[in-house]
């Protein structure tokens, strides 16, 4: 909910799955993992179908045109994707750790995938999909780090 509602600083997110994997989940889960005012917020932003449509129309194209952009960057493989973020395999010699340090430098922070497999073995790197300006700016900036 934090992309198509703007509640990433009130913490509200929900799961749609079986109960079986509910319940394997609860015990993980804290009695209140969302605070009231997150509840109360997510009910209400959850009343107005037609916005959240508009946002998920709107988040699927700036996606798929940065996940093109991308694509055009040598040495660069990128995973197609249904989320918000856009996962990207280096190819060269370049290193996920390096990739990301030059783009800090550029006030540009982007994933280093290594704290979420072990198998990424520094060469793979996720961006999350912003506005059409970020976006740009992001390729823009990765495309002369990735290919230098």
């Amino acid at each position: 909910m934090s992309k198509f509602y703007a509640l990433s600083g009130a913490r509200v997110a929900y799961i749609s799955a079986s109960s079986i994997i509910i319940e394997k989940l609860r015990k993980f889960s804290p009695p209140w993992s969302v605070s009231l005012f997150g509840q109360i917020a997510g009910i209400e932003a959850l009343k107005d179908e037609k916005y959240y449509r508009r946002k998920v129309a709107e988040t699927h194209k700036l996606r798929k045109k940065f996940s093109d952009d991308l694509s055009s960057i040598k040495c660069l493989k990128v995973y197609g994707s249904a989320a918000n973020f856009i996962l990207m395999e280096i190819l060269n010699k370049k290193t996920a750790s390096e990739v990301c340090e030059k783009m800090r430098k550029k006030n540009i922070y982007i994933r280093n995938c290594d704290s979420q497999s072990l198998r990424f073995k520094d060469n793979f790197i996720r961006t999350a999909v912003k506005d059409e300006k970020s976006n740009k700016r992001i390729f823009l900036a990765l495309k002369g780090v990735i290919e230098k």
